[in-house]
């Protein structure tokens, strides 16, 4: 098995029967980026940047939906200059250009490299599609689409949405900015909260949307809603939340078979939350809950966990901090090396 790290610390090396088989898993904790393949391991990211003696810090990371490459954002915590990075597993091949945006909502990887795409900056605006190859060659293409407040990205392209103008309308807009109208997600209860937090799979063929309110760290209201979009046939499903809290989504990830791995957190707005991970599958079905989780996903018969929860921080506004009580385990054995919170993510 492959497995990507992303810590704070130098990368152990992994030689155990538990991770000589597939898939791979990528985990971000601390900031920096390594690949662990066949045993061995090597450092990905972040990459060098000239002329600063701090290096930057790995900010999010996604697979190509073959499983093969990696790419990933780098920046520091208080300036807008950031990087994007990209890494070929097999060749090892690595690739990097600085990018101008501070905070892009969607990310594509696949063999030609990444590529990105921003809102405008109001309803009339267009977005901006920006290529990154592998050639070192960077185009930028103005792509006319109605605005959303979030973008999620796949190896095809990119799902934006729901749009402002409907607040339910999708878009799907591919590498070469052609863009197509999708499906509705379910219409929101009048002065209700909006859709949220989102997700697509890898291979661009489901959509996860949560519908709740995120105001002052983790919102108001009732519990949220989190629902999944069979992107190709437009049918949508409602996902059973556990009864009782008042569940916020943290993150969403998608495993390798399809699976939605949901990690919420019990809105209570006291200074330490509890969370839960749940397993969603492509139909909506809740297939297992882990209490008190940050991470629990699986591929196969390999379990990746981590216990902990959320602290309420900030100081201008609320910040909703997760803090592990355990190490990342994977079948209950601790990853060497992985200090604090982990976010991870099974190659597909």
């Amino acid at each position: 098995m492959r497995l990507a790290v992303a810590n704070g610390n130098e990368a152990p090396d992994l030689r155990s029967p538990l991770l000589e088989a597939p898939p791979a898993l990528a985990v971000l904790a601390g900031g920096k980026l390594t690949l662990f393949n066949n045993g061995g391991s090597a450092p990905v990211g972040p990459v060098a940047v000239p002329g600063t003696s701090k290096p930057m810090a790995v900010t999010e990371f996604e697979w190509s939906a073959d499983g093969r490459y990696l790419g990933w954002q780098q920046g520091f915590p208080t300036s807008e200059k950031s990087m994007a990075g990209w890494y070929d597993t097999v060749t090892h091949r690595r690739t990097s250009w600085a990018f101008q945006y501070q905070y892009p909502q969607g990310w594509s990887v696949s063999s030609s490299g990444l590529a990105s795409l921003v809102a405008g900056e109001n309803l009339g605006s267009p977005s901006t599609l920006t290529r990154y190859g592998i050639d070192r060659v960077v185009t930028h293409q103005l792509v006319h689409v109605p605005i959303g407040d979030y973008v999620a990205g796949y190896s095809g392209g990119f799902i934006m949405g729901p749009d402002i103008a409907t607040g339910t309308r999708l878009w799907r807009i591919s590498l070469s900015g052609a863009v197509s109208k999708l499906q509705a997600l379910p219409k929101p209860a009048t002065n209700g909260p909006p859709y949220e937090t989102t997700a697509v799979s890898a291979d661009g063929k489901t959509f996860a949307a949560e519908l709740g309110d995120h105001t002052d760290g983790c919102g108001i209201g009732p519990a949220s809603r989190i629902f999944l979009m069979d992107l190709a046939t437009g049918t949508t499903r409602q996902a059973s939340l556990p009864g009782g809290p008042r569940w916020r989504a943290l993150s969403f990830v998608f495993g390798p078979d399809g699976t939605l791995d949901a990690t919420l957190v019990d809105c209570t707005q006291k200074a330490k939350m509890s969370t839960t991970v749940i397993w969603v599958s492509p139909s909506g079905s809740v297939t297992a809950v882990k209490h008190g989780a940050l991470v629990a996903t699986a591929a196969g018969g390999n379990l990746a966990y981590q216990a902990g929860g959320i602290h309420l921080g900030g100081t201008e506004a609320p910040e909703l901090d997760e803090v592990a009580t355990g190490p990342l385990t994977v079948d209950a054995r601790p990853v060497p090396g992985v200090a604090g919170a982990a976010t991870v993510s099974w190659a597909p």
